[in-house]
């Protein structure tokens, strides 16, 4: 059981594969529901659910600590490829 937590020296990848997809999704869902309520509501209720801004940020404080490099890495990685993904997502069906 202990090889399933994450070490602080690890990338986290299983964070940064959801983020980046709950911003695709998002980027879908603004194209397909905007400007409408339900929009809100999937963003804010089932995306902020799936996407994980709190395990992403106790990540990024796990690896500062032990691999700065690597933290910067995934700071810049995931802002980068989140906007992305979104921009993606958002051009597929607006």
């Amino acid at each position: 059981m202990t090889d399933l937590v994450i070490r602080p020296t690890q990338f986290p990848v299983a964070t940064v594969t959801i983020n980046i997809l709950g911003s695709g999704l998002l980027g879908i869902a603004t194209g397909l529901l905007a400007p409408t309520a339900l929009l809100f509501q999937v963003a804010s209720g089932f995306l902020g659910g799936f996407s994980t801004f709190s395990t992403f940020t106790n990540d990024f404080i796990k690896l500062i600590d032990h691999k700065p490099i690597t933290a910067m890495s995934y700071l810049a990685l995931s802002a980068t490829l989140g906007v992305v993904s979104a921009f993606v997502g958002y051009t597929l069906v607006a």
